[in-house]
């Protein structure tokens, strides 16, 4: 007979229930485990600033960790650290760009633009930088017409489109985090990528 000895697997909500129990302080590593790599993501998709990114999901966790004793559970662990994340970002971004340290998206995934239908993932075509010189040029004159497009974006509308392009996240879940109804999610979404065609004269 074989035993397995691996850590039962639990879902978020057990394991919060586990670590507002007392009993199982090991739950909130797990948890952090679990989601600090999406949260990053997340940050690094607002900020496109490495340090900037860990700071603020070292201060994300850090007040999960403080509130977590009165988290009620409304809401999925994960869309309520995603609106935690997105909060500090705001704050984050506001501050940088007061500051003049520029204004930053992430092209690591590719930037969505309205489509016929209103609602698919039309995405913006970049240069391969991986060609010629000529190509990379190309590539960073791009890069730099994106970024200043997605930064003019009034705030509602960049957040929408990131949080969906970044992460992929289904519009109930958006939602959630901008305390909105899913009809305006969409709404500000589309816009947005309409905003951006116009901008980059897609």
């Amino acid at each position: 007979m074989v035993i397995d000895s691996r850590q039962p697997q639990y879902t978020d909500r057990e394991l919060v229930t586990r670590f507002q129990s007392g009993n199982d302080p090991s739950a909130f590593d797990e948890l952090v485990k679990r989601h600090s790599g999406h949260a990053y993501q997340i940050a690094f998709g607002f900020l496109n600033s490495k340090e900037d990114a860990e700071e603020v999901v070292q201060d994300a966790f850090v007040r999960i960790y403080r509130h977590l004793p009165n988290f009620r559970g409304d809401a999925e662990f994960s869309t309520w650290m995603y609106r935690i994340v997105t909060n500090l970002c705001n704050n984050r971004y506001r501050y940088n760009k007061i500051r003049g340290a520029g204004k930053h998206i992430s092209l690591d995934a590719p930037v969505e633009a309205h489509d016929s239908s209103g609602d698919g993932p039309a995405k913006l075509e970049l240069p391969d930088k991986g060609m010629t010189p000529d190509r990379e040029v190309a590539y960073e004159e791009m890069r730099q017409r994106v970024e200043a497009a997605m930064a003019a974006l009034p705030e509602s509308y960049r957040q929408a489109v990131l949080l969906r392009n970044v992460k992929q996240l289904d519009y109930d879940e958006i939602a959630a985090i901008l305390h909105c109804a899913v009809g305006t999610v969409k709404s500000r979404i589309n816009r947005g990528r309409e905003l951006l065609r116009q901008a980059l004269d897609l």
